[in-house]
């Protein structure tokens, strides 16, 4: 019986294929990076859209008053008071995204603590301080609330043009320093220490609730770079 012949290729043959495939994946790769941080670019908008929205939740149950982006530590038996009496405040610092028994906002952010930007270049660090300073990867702004001893500014949502920016993406520099918030009533300087683009960009969400894309193609440098409008701070 005859057996059925091989099919052979030639080397020539196999090269022409290898570069078939090579050229095939040079196109495809750039396409696949892309899609790559699209899809991290829409999970962090997605993310500070989520807490934005718990900042209204906050506001909408405390009488309309926004959280701390600053706060001292209150005493025992009164860390249920959004507004204690310096009589009942000693000790460190909170902030917006620290867990603390001071901060009323903890327990709205906690389920939000673990959703970092995956596009920011200090993702792990924010992740290895969860409830910490370095906790987060997104900043608001200075209008927030602030109490602390012989410093009082109980902000309420309401009384906040809501053209004004909120949150913002945090700095992407190793040394986050104060980048906690954001300036928007003075040292302008301080904004390309406090806020990053990690994606070709930022988002930033304003007091009415949207949230809107900022294109840069570098750490904003101040109120009025890039996209940004004086009028937003």
């Amino acid at each position: 019986m005859k057996q059925p012949s091989r099919v052979h290729f030639t080397l020539i043959e196999l090269l022409v294929v290898v570069a078939i495939i090579a050229v095939l994946a040079s196109l495809l790769l750039p396409a696949l990076g892309a899609a790559r941080a699209r899809a991290k670019a829409t999970s962090c908008s997605n993310i500070e859209r989520q807490i934005g929205t718990s900042v209204f939740i906050f506001a909408d149950e405390h009488d309309g008053y926004l959280p701390m982006w600053v706060g001292t530590s209150k005493t025992a038996g009164h860390e249920n008071e959004l507004l204690p009496d310096d009589a009942y405040m000693s000790g460190s610092f909170f902030r917006l995204h620290t867990n603390s028994a001071s901060n009323l906002f903890w327990p709205y952010f906690e389920p939000l603590s673990r959703a970092v930007c995956p596009a920011n270049a200090n993702h792990d660090t924010f992740l290895k301080n969860i409830g910490g300073d370095s906790g987060s990867s997104y900043c608001p702004s200075e209008r927030f609330s602030r109490w602390q001893v012989n410093t009082h500014r109980a902000a309420k949502l309401d009384s906040i043009d809501s053209r004004k920016l909120m949150l913002l993406e945090r700095t992407e520099l190793p040394n986050l320093g104060n980048s906690y918030f954001f300036r928007c009533t003075s040292n302008e300087s301080d904004i390309p220490k406090q806020v990053g683009a990690p994606h070709n960009g930022l988002n930033g969400t304003f007091y009415d609730g949207h949230l809107e894309f900022f294109r840069f193609d570098h750490p904003p440098l101040g109120w009025s770079d890039g996209g940004f409008e004086l009028s937003y701070f």
